[in-house]
């Protein structure tokens, strides 16, 4: 019992360490903003965390049909990224801020991944594994971008967060609690294959089917690449089931095996799958290319995959014994063990099909290498411990060093208070200001960088924020910065052809040119440095 109890103690301390991690590079950067400048609250990838916030606010003001902040022209919308929406809802009735809710989501979705990372990664691993090592190996392990930075490599491991346990949990919620929910749903799907079909109909059977497709369905709002995920796993599983069972139905009608043949219930967990997660998946399929607002967006977010040495690199060491546990899924019937390898092996190929998002399909992609792992390690470790206890050991000091370059590169990097994460204090009051004093549709010129923040902050939608979800990003970001630099022809006729309301004028707009003459334009706001005008208005 006492060992048991220790046992806990260190999985729960692991994951307390882990959730640590994850938050305080976010703390340092807060208490770091000094009396100048706001930390804007994201680390990576601040184009993205900008929108998802700009997506929170559209739910805070009481909305579920999401419409495109970044576009001068929002359409009609569709009932699309309905867990960002449902979160700024939370927000107003908790009265929590925006920000704050974010991120209090994203520590949440990281502890319910620690326990889905263990039940479905090493709870399943013989006693022979040592367990407390593999834990620390699934949840912070990455790859060998630590070795290619220096060359000037840059690999996945190191910016493509949905791909890892560790920078999901370190980007946002939604690659959290997405892959949480992945993974559990995957746990109880492998519990449903490792059935016959005739016998999945108990009371106990039909519990883990009506849950399997409950988890589908939150997944699909979550973060739907995971029931994509799901689908490809679950379907290589099962179609390597049938194979099996024809083979077995062939023995047995050539009479070298007597026993009835038992068709498994990985086809019925691939029907859980596709009920729960399917109907919500097509809807935002249809929704994202059929409005037209929402398929101009889709037609430019465009995500290719790395290029596959990138991606090896990024999987290494981990992907070496993995290959041995691909080796040990054909030889072996273990059901959780032939997901895995269909997982990684189907998953591999997925990455490269002519698709737009490619790269949102590395959903992942780290736990079928690391899972598989395991399975090598338990294998190797009860034919030759010492050997397996020191390719573990290997792996594990290999796997960390790239999310602490990563740590450390924000640590270093936010002393010097980067525009892209950093407003200036006159730049968050303006902001304050817009959000209070002006109309919630209102549109808002400012240049690229300040328009990235503008619907995150205030709801005002803007010229260009965005390279995706600005219909047309190109030629707006080019009319943008050629409105600031003087270097359009006719600049009052471009503030009433697009219909603006106001001008944002900071630091960053005064650092590409002086403002045009504009007869009309009315001074409403003016401190910090920054002056907010009206556009023909009263």
């Amino acid at each position: 019992m006492k060992r048991n109890r220790r046992s806990i103690s260190t999985y729960v301390l692991i994951a307390s360490l882990f959730i640590a991690a994850v938050s305080i590079p976010y703390l340092f950067a807060q208490i770091t903003a000094g009396d100048e400048t706001v930390f804007s609250g994201f680390l990576i990838n601040p184009l993205d965390g900008n929108t998802y916030l700009a997506k929170l606010y559209q739910g805070w003001r009481g909305e579920w049909r999401y419409t495109l902040p970044y576009s001068a022209e929002p359409g009609q919308g569709a009932y699309v990224f309905l867990f960002y929406l449902g979160l700024g809802h939370l927000a107003r009735w908790t009265g929590i801020p925006l920000l704050a809710t974010f991120h209090l989501a994203r520590l949440v979705g990281a502890a319910v991944l620690t326990l889905a990372v263990y039940h479905f990664c090493v709870r399943p691993l013989p006693d022979t594994v040592r367990k407390v090592g593999f834990y620390l190996l699934a949840l912070f392990g990455s790859g060998l971008g630590w070795l290619a930075a220096p060359f000037g490599g840059f690999t996945p491991d190191l910016w493509v967060p949905e791909a890892y346990p560790f920078l999901s949990a370190y980007a946002t919620p939604h690659f959290s609690l997405g892959l949480a929910i992945l993974l559990l749903l995957l746990y109880d799907a492998v519990a449903i294959a490792n059935h016959d079909v005739q016998s999945l109909w108990s009371g106990e059977k039909r519990g883990a089917l009506l849950r399997t497709v409950l988890l589908a369905f939150f997944l699909a709002i979550v973060n739907p690449f995971g029931v994509v995920i799901a689908l490809v796993a679950l379907g290589g599983l099962a179609l390597w089931d049938l194979w099996a069972a024809w083979r077995s139905m062939t023995k047995k009608e050539t009479g070298s095996e007597s026993d009835r043949v038992r068709w498994p219930g990985s086809w019925v967990a691939l029907g859980a799958v596709t009920l729960g997660g399917a109907p919500y998946l097509l809807y935002s399929f249809w929704a994202l290319n059929s409005e037209p607002v929402l398929a101009g967006w889709t037609a430019q977010n465009i995500t290719p995959s790395p290029p596959v040495l990138d991606l090896l690199i990024a999987l290494l060491p981990v992907l070496l014994p993995a290959i041995g546990g691909v080796l040990l899924a054909v030889r072996t019937g273990e059901r959780r063990t032939r997901l895995l390898a269909a997982w990684l092996i189907l998953g591999f190929l997925l990455l490269y099909l002519p698709l737009n998002l490619q790269r949102r399909l590395m959903t992942g992609l780290f736990i079928p290498v690391v899972g598989l792992a395991g399975v090598y390690f338990a294998h190797l470790r009860s034919l030759r411990p010492r050997l397996g206890n020191l390719i573990m050991n290997i792996c594990l000091i290999l796997a960390l060093p790239s999310n602490l370059v990563l740590i450390s590169a924000h640590f270093s990097g936010v002393r010097e208070h980067p525009g892209m994460i950093y407003l200036e204090r006159g730049e968050a009051q303006a902001l304050e200001w817009i959000e209070t004093n002006t109309p919630s549709r209102a549109l808002v010129l400012a240049t690229p960088e300040m328009g990235m923040y503008i619907p995150a902050h205030t709801g005002r939608r803007v010229i260009y924020g965005h390279p995706f979800e600005t219909v047309n990003a190109s030629q707006e970001k080019e009319s943008v910065t050629r409105f600031f630099s003087g270097e359009l022809p006719d600049p009052a006729g471009f503030l009433a052809q697009r219909q603006i309301d106001y001008i944002f004028y900071g630091p960053r707009e005064q650092a590409l040119g002086a403002l045009p003459e504009i007869p009309g334009l009315r001074v409403v706001y003016q401190n910090g440095g920054v002056t907010v005008y009206a556009v023909g208005q009263d």
